[in-house]
């Protein structure tokens, strides 16, 4: 999984509800918050790459994250903004 990764664009809530996030976890797997900042439209873009470790269970891990995405499986999203609202979407 050396040097996969993929870009999302996530719809977290309605525009203007927050202003920055601070932490993002998908299935426990932290990205890295991507090149877009479209905050204020409620909406932001991860980088996830397969080789990343869930903070949960070291045992699950991007590539995992990929296969459930691919299979149509539920993913746990977990969102924190920079002013301490949790947003979280399952």
């Amino acid at each position: 999984m050396s040097g996969t990764a993929a870009i999302f664009l996530m719809g977290i809530t309605e525009p203007y509800a927050f202003k920055k996030v601070k932490k993002v976890y998908l299935n426990g797997v932290p990205p890295y918050l991507g090149p877009c900042p479209n905050e204020l439209l409620g909406s932001i873009d991860v980088i996830v790459h397969g080789t990343e470790h869930s903070v949960k269970d070291h045992n699950y891990g991007g590539r995992f994250l990929f296969k459930d995405i691919l299979d149509g499986k539920k993913i746990n999203e977990e969102v924190e903004s920079i002013d301490g609202k949790n947003l979280r979407q399952i």
